[in-house]
């Protein structure tokens, strides 16, 4: 099946919006930034996000465009925030438009992204797990 066959199904089938689908299937439903597996755990495919590569406050003119949308765990989307990939070596002298137009300069931008602010699957798996943990305790205390 390809790519527009899967996003087509996922519009039609599952009631995603046609950019979320393209998202999920361009990242093969694994958040950009750290690589953890969405589908992996019913907390993570809940609290997933669509991510603006480039900050809808810094880039209004962006926040519609799909090359500007990722699939984001919770936690990475957190982390990266508002932060602006304009601050990355790799985007100097470049228009943001230009690099989401470009396949290769827009996955090193993402890779920027995730070497900048420290994320990777550990950190994450680790913060999952600490959400987990806090979650059992929780209700320990409150069910006794």
């Amino acid at each position: 099946m390809n790519t527009n066959e899967k996003i087509n199904l996922l519009v039609t089938k599952l009631s995603y919006y046609a950019a979320t689908a393209k998202a999920y299937v361009e990242s093969n439903g694994k958040c950009v930034y750290c690589g953890i597996d969405i589908f992996d755990d019913p907390h993570l495919y809940a609290k997933a996000a669509i991510d603006h590569l480039f900050p809808k406050c810094l880039y209004r003119a962006l926040v519609n465009e799909t090359e500007n949308l990722v699939l984001s765990c919770s936690y990475c989307n957190n982390k990266k925030h508002n932060f602006d990939p304009m601050e990355l070596e790799i985007a100097d002298g470049k228009k943001a438009e230009d690099i989401l137009k470009d396949k290769g300069l827009r996955e090193q931008v993402i890779d920027g992204i995730r070497k900048e602010i420290s994320l990777s699957e550990i950190k994450t798996k680790r913060h999952v797990e600490k959400f987990y943990n806090g979650l059992k305790e929780g209700k320990a205390i409150i069910r006794g």
